[in-house]
């Protein structure tokens, strides 16, 4: 499949709702965390030029996620900078060039975070 995607913020907030993404954004974060099958909730996404800020809380802990999105290859996204912030200084993590390897079925070739929006232009193969 070929084409161009355009999510609103207001669209990507209604998402943070489902299952699907709730479920992958804490399956992440938990892994990254080295703390694994934790209660996260999502509240916010904001889309700004070049920086997605995602504001949640983890086990009634506030937590932000403020995260600069490039391509670092086709089938790659460069989170950088990559910040976790969190109430307590010593679990903040604070990251550049985290890379996020999305497989060989992906073949992007523009994603682009505008106020308000994110733009993705590119290919998937879909596997039977």
């Amino acid at each position: 499949v070929t084409g161009q995607l355009a999510l609103s913020e207001t669209d990507l907030q209604a998402s943070l709702q489902s299952q699907l993404l709730s479920a992958a954004l804490s399956e992440f974060l938990g892994t990254f965390l080295s703390l694994p099958n934790l209660d996260f909730s999502w509240q916010k996404i904001t889309i700004d030029t070049d920086l997605l800020t995602l504001s949640g809380t983890l086990q009634a802990m506030p937590i932000v996620i403020v995260a600069g999105l490039q391509l670092a290859s086709s089938h790659e996204l460069l989170l950088n900078p990559f910040q976790i912030q969190m109430s307590s200084p010593e679990q903040a993590k604070h990251l550049d060039g985290f890379q996020v390897d999305l497989g060989s079925e992906v073949d992007l070739q523009e994603i682009t975070l505008t106020p308000g929006m994110l733009l993705c232009r590119g290919c998937l193969k879909i596997l039977p």
